[in-house]
């Protein structure tokens, strides 16, 4: 148990509690091999009989309960061998006693609309091309600021019937914030999101 990143979360004095929580690709020894799979953390304190859904168990609310290994609600499960992108969600009973499903707060990937599953992302081996930008970047930390907040599902929706890429909707954002005479876009949210509504 990471008690320095629980404390640190349940304080509200950590950045990287996805770090922990959520769903890692990661490697554990079990009787004696090193066996690749998904350790799934999820903080829940509320919450009773927690179990892992998705496609790997065909949505069996029994095949892969979570372990409660904290007193503050934390349960986890390492399954092995699952897959990139395979949808999940979180099964529990909740505090008025409902079985729900729930997507992962702490996913790094989720459907597209209509769907709300979380699923599944080895971040690992992400590259990153932002190192031109780094490179030549300028720290003007004495120049004034002027940040439009902005949700981009609904700026600008879909474009010729299709929901554009962040990437895509760059070409339309950035023009149009410097124009205003704005010099920062804040992004909301700044995580992935099951649907427009959730955010």
């Amino acid at each position: 148990m990471a008690y320095g990143i629980l404390h640190d979360f349940l304080t509200g004095q950590t950045t990287k509690a996805y770090e922990y929580f959520g769903a890692h690709f990661t490697t554990q020894k079990i009787d004696g091999r090193e066996v690749d799979g998904v350790v799934f953390r999820l903080y829940a304190p509320l919450a009773r009989d927690v179990s892992v859904v998705g496609d790997w168990n065909s949505w069996d609310v029994g095949a892969h309960k979570m372990n409660k290994i904290d007193s503050s609600g934390v349960f986890e499960i390492f399954i092995p061998h699952l897959k990139n992108y395979a949808n999940y969600k979180y099964h529990f009973k909740n505090a008025k006693g409902i079985y729900v499903d729930k997507a992962d707060p702490f996913a790094f990937y989720s459907e597209l609309r209509p769907g709300t599953c979380s699923r599944l992302f080895d971040y690992r081996n992400f590259i990153w091309h932002d190192s031109e930008y780094l490179k030549h970047r300028t720290r003007n930390f004495d120049k004034p600021v002027s940040i439009y907040e902005i949700h981009l599902g609904s700026w600008k929706g879909a474009v010729n019937g299709k929901i554009i890429s962040y990437e895509q909707i760059a070409d339309y954002i950035i023009p149009y914030v410097k124009n205003l005479g704005f010099t920062h876009v804040e992004i909301m949210p700044i995580t992935q999101y099951p649907f427009d509504g959730s955010w």
